[in-house]
């Protein structure tokens, strides 16, 4: 027990060790990272695990658009839009996760990035060194590892609670679409499940390395997604089913959530308090093959929110 301590210490440090280069523009964009356990929906994790040595390979298809747009608060107080650093976003993620003695998950998620729409004149107007230099048509996303353990259940799907942990690698290799250095993202997750309606909600801590665009810093964050699914036709298990669902995501700054203890520069926070949501239905067929998209777009504007935003998995 000692030595497997002393081994995950020292996991733990070499991660927080990884190499990382000082661009302000390595922050990855992308507030809606598709959930890739047995039972996810497509930005947020269920609390229930699949059966063991079962597994989920998925691939979701998703874009924003304006997901990145810049504005400077003038003398006055008002806010003046500048342009866009990224006007389209595209991502194609791979993932692939299995279940374990049904209470342990472990899963991994790769994206191939495509951005671009940036309106270099309008910066170049403005005096602006925003990174256009590092954009990159083509992209290679971040690696994200995800392990997630069941901690207790009670009743039939009443409440299922479980705890993981999210390790981002900055594998990106172009502004805005990857990281600067390893995150991590311990999480907790919820699920109850009553008749037809299934609901959920996630919340953990985001430890990453500072990035900056222009005069916004963006550094550790609390994040959230609320979920709930209607079924229409079938149950989860049959071989054919059809569902409603939809999710709220959000997340704020650790040091000042949502303003609190912040200075009277409300741009600045609300700027790095960006939510959405995403809308639409989910089939499966044979009992295996699942078939969903979504539609939404922002509810509190800020870095990397789109509207529209088009999911497909």
């Amino acid at each position: 027990m000692v030595n497997a301590l002393k081994t995950l210490k020292l996991f733990v440090g070499l991660l927080l060790l990884f190499p990382a280069a000082a661009d302000a523009y390595e922050v990855d964009i992308q507030l809606v990272q598709p959930a890739s356990g047995t039972y996810g929906l497509w930005a947020t994790e269920s609390a229930q695990m699949g059966k063991h040595l079962g597994y989920r390979a998925a691939m979701h298809l998703q874009y924003a658009r304006d997901p990145l747009v810049l504005s400077l608060t003038q003398t006055s107080g008002a806010q003046e839009e500048v342009g866009a650093l990224v006007s389209n976003r595209l991502d194609a993620s791979l993932s692939f996760t299995m279940a374990f003695w049904e209470w342990l998950e472990v899963g991994l998620s790769a994206p191939v990035v495509l951005q671009g729409g940036a309106e270099g004149a309008a910066f170049d107007a403005a005096g602006l060194e925003v990174g256009l230099g590092s954009l990159s048509a083509a992209s290679f996303g971040d690696i994200r590892f995800v392990s997630r353990t069941k901690l207790f259940g009670l009743g039939q799907g009443a409440l299922d609670v479980a705890a993981g942990l999210g390790v981002v690698l900055p594998t990106g290799s172009a502004a805005y679409a990857g990281e600067g250095g390893v995150a991590l993202e311990p999480a907790i997750y919820l699920s109850s499940q009553k008749g037809l309606v299934t609901a959920h909600i996630n919340a953990g801590y985001r430890h990453r390395q500072d990035a900056t665009i222009e005069t916004l810093t963006i550094s550790n964050e609390i994040f959230w997604n609320l979920a709930a699914t209607v079924d229409l036709i079938g149950i989860r298990g049959e071989a054919f089913t059809l569902s409603v669902l939809g999710e709220l995501y959000g997340r704020t700054p650790a040091n000042e959530p949502f303003g609190v203890g912040a200075d009277d520069d409300s741009a600045a926070w609300g700027a790095l308090t960006p939510m959405g949501f995403l809308v639409g239905g989910r089939m499966t067929v044979g009992g295996a093959w699942t078939f969903g998209v979504g539609a939404g777009g922002g509810l509190h504007p800020g870095y990397g929110t789109a509207a529209p935003r088009v999911m497909v998995e």
